[in-house]
């Protein structure tokens, strides 16, 4: 995992052991993942947004796939949205088969979006038939339909989706804020303090 050198993948920075527990550092990524982005939560998606976090999904498993890696066991855990609206990927290093990279998109991609256009749903349907549609994921990601989109629908759909997330983490730190000042109050200490 430390030698994926992609945008679209949180870089691994050190890897190690300390008494016999294994750790990763890996970059920091400000924003949210897709298991806690909030629109997720109250519900599904635009198909705009939800094709940018698809498509940007796809580049990442793409440029660790032309480095030999599948992910493996891909979830929405994984999936990081920074405050620029910017895709990322975390968790590479337990390999699957590439099946198992076909078969997550396509959950997320359902997940993420109730109503896509039809063409993007027959395209998820060749993603859940795996190899039998698409030799590769960088096949599966040339065979995404744009067309279904506004020329400028992935600029739109990135400029939304950083907005979310930037509500989404000043919400983050307002709520630590408080609860900071909450637990300075019970235990009758400056804020400072703590």
């Amino acid at each position: 995992a430390r030698s994926l050198g992609h945008t679209s993948i949180v870089a691994t920075i050190d890897v190690g052991a300390v008494e016999g527990r294994p750790y990763v550092v890996s970059e920091w990524v400000e924003g949210v993942s897709l298991d806690s982005f909030p629109v997720k939560r109250a519900g599904r998606l635009k198909p705009e947004l939800a094709m940018v976090v698809i498509v940007d999904l796809l580049e990442g498993l793409v440029g660790a796939a032309d480095q030999g890696l599948v992910h493996g066991r891909l979830d929405a855990g994984d999936v990081l949205i920074d405050e620029e609206g910017r895709v990322t990927l975390a968790g590479f290093g337990e390999e699957d088969s590439d099946q198992a990279d076909f078969l997550a998109v396509a959950a997320i991609a359902r997940e993420l979006c109730l109503a896509w256009p039809g063409s993007v749903e027959d395209w998820i349907e060749g993603l859940e038939d795996g190899a039998t549609t698409f030799d590769s994921l960088s096949v599966a990601l040339d065979a995404f339909p744009l067309g279904a989109f506004s020329r400028d629908a992935l600029e739109q759909g990135r400029k939304s989706l950083s907005r979310a997330v930037k509500r989404a983490v000043a919400k983050r730190v307002k709520e630590m804020e408080t609860s900071q000042s909450d637990v300075a109050e019970v235990a009758g200490v400056n804020e400072d303090e703590l």
